[in-house]
Order: structure tokens, then C-alpha cells, then sequence
């Protein structure tokens, strides 16, 4: 079976090219959760001309377990929080404390 990830890059662009916050990047990445697709992919440039750190960034080991819950999540990209951890206590480490992390009790 393919799984679908939706990319919504295009939904920071319109957001950024408009000014403000809508729409919503976060949102958008619940709708599309909520309507099935298994993953959300996101793409953030040195430029920012889509996603910003602020899209991305609040995911970390302190809230990764609140995934946990959340219906249809098969895969969570954790990149930056995960390689800035590394950069402390080496990449080895950090895969095993992000695994941790995720699976602690609420």
C-alpha cells in the first residue's frame, strides 16, 4: 500500500505572499491529518519565502509525546530538534532520548 504525505509548503507561500497568519500551516497539516493522509512533509529554506521556525520548530523532546495520540501519525519527522540534541549528547543519543521521549507517559 502507498502512503500519502502531503507537502504544505504551498499553504506557508500563500500565507507569507498574503501577510499574517492564515492560512493556518498547522491547520492545514490537521486537515489534511484528520481527512487521512499519513504524513506531512515540509520543506524549510534559508530564504523562509515558505516555512518559517516558527511552523516547524515547536516540536521537540519536551512535547513529542503528544503525537502519540493523535489519529493516523505513522511517521514524525523530527530533524532539526532531534540533530540540535545530537549536536550535546551525539546522534546515537539523542535517537534513543527522542525515542524515549515519544513514548513517556502524558
Amino acid at each position: 500500500m502507498i502512503n500519502l504525505s502531503v507537502n504544505v509548503n504551498k499553504v506557508a507561500t500563500l500565507r507569507n505572499a498574503r501577510g499574517g497568519h492564515e492560512p493556518n500551516v498547522v491547520q492545514a497539516a490537521r486537515t489534511c491529518i484528520e481527512a487521512g493522509c499519513q504524513g506531512i512533509i515540509v520543506h524549510p529554506r534559508e530564504d523562509q519565502r515558505h516555512i518559517q521556525p516558527g511552523d516547524v520548530y515547536d516540536l521537540n523532546i519536551d512535547n513529542l509525546h503528544r503525537l502519540r495520540d493523535l489519529p493516523g501519525i505513522k511517521e514524525v519527522s523530527i530533524g532539526h530538534a532531534l540533530i540540535y540534541h545530537a549536536l550535546y549528547v551525539g546522534l546515537a543519543q539523542a535517537v534513543k532520548d527522542f525515542r524515549r521521549a515519544y513514548m513517556q507517559e502524558i
